[in-house]
């Protein structure tokens, strides 16, 4: 439902939705922004995929690679990537879930070298 009053100061319309499956995670006066989608969602479009910044991936000697931190180094990981989704790649073979990697990965990074982690 659309509310029929417009915030013109932060150009944005208050829209309220209703859930096909109750999630116990969500709960009232909850916020969220909304992406509403030109189209029908396909079936093979419903399931999870595993996705990391497209900038994360980079070609080392002819196969797509990213930099997976393990302790206090990385590692240079082969990939097989799937579709790209605006800043996103897919990840089909190669990651696990939770893994830790780079995601600017310089051209001069190594596989060994040792790296700090930034919490932000």
């Amino acid at each position: 439902m659309i509310v029929p009053t417009a915030d013109r100061t932060k150009a944005s319309v208050l829209v309220k939705v209703a859930f096909k499956e109750v999630d116990p995670r969500i709960l009232p006066e909850m916020s969220a922004k909304v992406a509403f989608l030109s189209r029908e969602i396909q079936p093979e479009e419903e399931k999870p995929l595993k996705a990391v910044p497209a900038s994360a991936v980079v070609f080392r000697g002819g196969q797509s690679v990213v930099f997976l931190v393990e302790g206090e180094r990385v590692v240079e990981r082969p990939v097989r990537t799937g579709r790209r989704m605006d800043t996103m790649a897919e990840i089909l073979e190669g990651l696990g879930e939770g893994d830790k990697i780079v995601t600017n990965p310089g051209s001069d990074l190594k596989s060994g070298t040792r790296v700090k982690i930034s919490e932000k």
